[in-house]
């Protein structure tokens, strides 16, 4: 404790006023406990590394110092943006609970020091895993403005793009990764993905056959189909199913209640049988099993040997005749009648089908 009094004033010899500590004395405590958060965080303690660092954040010194072009609170500025990187590293030692003040850590961070590219890099990752595309974006483009040759930005901003499906700005950052590396695989695949012009009618083109994926990236809203959950033995199961449908009859009713009786249940994704579980896809391979010949035939036709005559004559036609071909045109009139009203009860049930199931 220091007190300051003159000399020859014997009266105020016992009045001791102790001395406020100077702004100099304050930062060296303050930097002697980030000092400490940080063999703390080594040693892997985080609640103490978590404790020091927030005591230094709550200290009035730092939250009262502001971002401005005034280089008085320069060193102090500098300290709240260690305390501030270094206590989100804790935040995510301690698991994804904390994801949140991670992040809220990081982003003061950035509004002090808008040059570190490490700490955009650390930004960007962070928000994707959390599936704040936006955020994601938006800092790895800001960390390839700090540093243009950023191997990590470039990378996983190409990635983002993809997840978001921003096709043009995709392309381009696979071209700026060409130029700095041309055998760059990744980018390559991408390039030419987007500017493949050759595709089969209806199916997915550019940017849309492209997934999201990175080493250090999560992406939790990926485009996939909608049982992306299934480990890839059921996938694989999945993918080479097959079905047979055996047709009673050779009838289009019969045709269309089989193939009615596969569809309808594709609306839900799955059905629980015994133990397991049945996955069926939309894409199967169907086998239609029609049966036999003499099934389809209706009436037998009965096979007559004909009857030859000599050369030079001709058989007068016979009355048994004339009435098989008028029976054989009446029944041919008859099936042209009724094909118009059996299709059209048919189209009806596939229609009423139909939807049934969008309604489903």
């Amino acid at each position: 404790m220091f007190s300051i009094a003159a000399i020859n004033d014997t009266d105020s010899r016992g009045q001791w006023e102790p001395l406020a500590p100077t702004k100099e004395a304050l930062e060296f405590h303050l930097t002697q406990a980030y000092h400490d958060g940080l063999l703390k965080l080594q040693a892997k303690d985080y609640e103490k590394a978590r404790e020091l660092l927030e005591s230094v954040l709550k200290d009035p010194l730092i939250s009262n110092a502001e971002v401005d072009n005034n280089t008085t609170d320069g060193h102090l500025l500098q300290l709240k943006f260690l305390v501030l990187k270094n206590l989100a590293t804790v935040f995510l030692q301690q698991g994804s609970g904390h994801y949140e003040s991670a992040l809220r850590c990081y982003l003061q961070a950035v509004e002090i020091e808008n040059k570190d590219s490490v700490v955009w890099n650390q930004l960007g990752t962070l928000s994707c895993s959390m599936g704040s595309l936006s955020i994601s974006r938006w800092a790895f483009e800001q960390g390839l403005l700090c540093s243009p040759n950023n191997w990590n930005c470039m990378e996983k901003l190409l990635e983002v793009l993809i997840a978001i499906g921003d096709e043009v700005t995709c392309l381009s950052v696979a071209e700026l990764i060409l130029r700095h590396w041309p055998s760059h695989s990744r980018a390559l695949h991408v390039k030419n993905t987007i500017e493949e012009t050759e595709s089969a009618p209806f199916a997915p083109r550019g940017i849309d056959k492209l997934e999201p994926k990175h080493v250090r990236l999560k992406f939790h809203d990926k485009r996939k189909a909608p049982d992306e959950n299934l480990d890839e033995g059921t996938a694989l199961k999945k993918l080479n199913q097959n079905i047979e449908l055996q047709i009673a009859e050779a009838s289009w009713a019969a045709l269309i209640d089989g193939l009615l009786g596969i569809l309808l249940p594709l609306n839900g994704c799955g059905s629980e049988v015994g133990t397991g579980k049945l996955y069926r896809s939309g894409d199967v391979r169907l086998s239609i099993l029609f049966p036999p010949c003499a099934e389809i035939v209706m009436e037998p036709v009965e096979k007559k040997e004909p009857t030859l005559a000599p050369s030079g004559e001709s058989m007068p036609p016979n009355d048994n005749d004339f009435q098989r071909a008028s029976s054989s045109k009446e029944k041919e009139s008859n099936l042209l009648e009724e094909q118009p009203q059996e299709s059209g009860v048919l189209v009806l049930k596939v229609l009423g089908a139909v939807n049934l199931a969008k309604k489903n």
